[in-house]
């Protein structure tokens, strides 16, 4: 969670421990936060729904035998593709791969959120938005799946991984220095695993779309079904300590 005032933000960890759905839920309904960004998709492909409809409802199925190729428009987003083509970076895909499990938990908690009286637009016009933390750092130059001298992730135990993710971080602090304060059990956390560092850049995503920072949707149709992964605008890390006050 990042706190923000007149000086900047100030980034804390929230939990040490993984959170349950009531427990998650729980902070995001807390009325000072004002931006939630999600690291899980919000929707599948439409084509894939229709055609999970029509084979239980008519066993028909869209895509001919040996016509794999007509099949990718079930296996990809349209915010998916275009992802790609503006960072290089394909999104798993949410009807094939097991990042399935986020989504359906995505769902669910959307679902309780909407329930509680949340208003949720998938598109990400609201107060939750899906976020891509890999995607983010290729729009602000930081991927190090893009370094000249040690390209690759940064996910993982891996010694190579843990490096990443220094160098990383140290980058991070170094472009938002003078407005972004790292608690250190944070900064800790993050040079030890993944997820808090992505936990991190997710809030500074959010920070970016209360700050009109993101890149703009441009399918809204789709968005609203299928969701829509917001991308914020390449020069917008160094802009996110400006004026307004709220926590991400």
């Amino acid at each position: 969670m990042v706190e923000w005032g007149s000086g900047g933000g100030t980034a804390d960890i929230a939990s040490e421990e993984l959170l349950t759905d009531s427990e998650l839920l729980k902070l995001m309904q807390d009325p000072l936060v004002t931006r939630i960004g999600i690291d899980a998709p919000f929707g599948w492909p439409d084509q894939f729904v229709n055609a999970l409809v029509g084979w239980r409802d008519h066993g028909i199925w869209p895509v001919e035998p040996d016509a794999y190729e007509t099949q990718r428009p079930l296996v990809l987003r349209e915010t998916d593709r275009r992802v790609h083509a503006s960072t290089g970076r394909w999104p798993l895909s949410v009807s094939t791969d097991r990042i399935a499990f986020a989504g359906m938990r995505c769902a669910r908690l959307l679902a309780a959120l909407a329930k509680a009286g949340t208003a949720i637009d998938r598109s990400g016009a609201g107060r939750v938005i899906e976020v891509y933390p890999e995607a983010a750092l290729r729009q602000w130059n930081l991927s190090p799946a893009q370094s000249a001298n040690d390209p690759g992730g940064y996910k993982g135990p891996a010694p190579q991984a843990t490096d990443r993710r220094h160098r990383l971080l140290t980058q991070l602090r170094e472009r938002t220095a003078g407005w972004l304060t790292l608690n250190d059990q944070l900064a800790k956390a993050c040079l030890a695993r993944d997820d808090p560092l992505d936990a991190l850049l997710c809030a500074l995503i959010a920070r970016a779309a209360d700050l009109e920072l993101l890149e703009p949707v441009t399918e809204a149709d789709r968005a609203r079904t299928e969701g829509w992964i917001r991308l914020p605008r390449s020069e917008s890390l160094e802009l996110l300590g400006g004026a307004r006050h709220a926590r991400a």
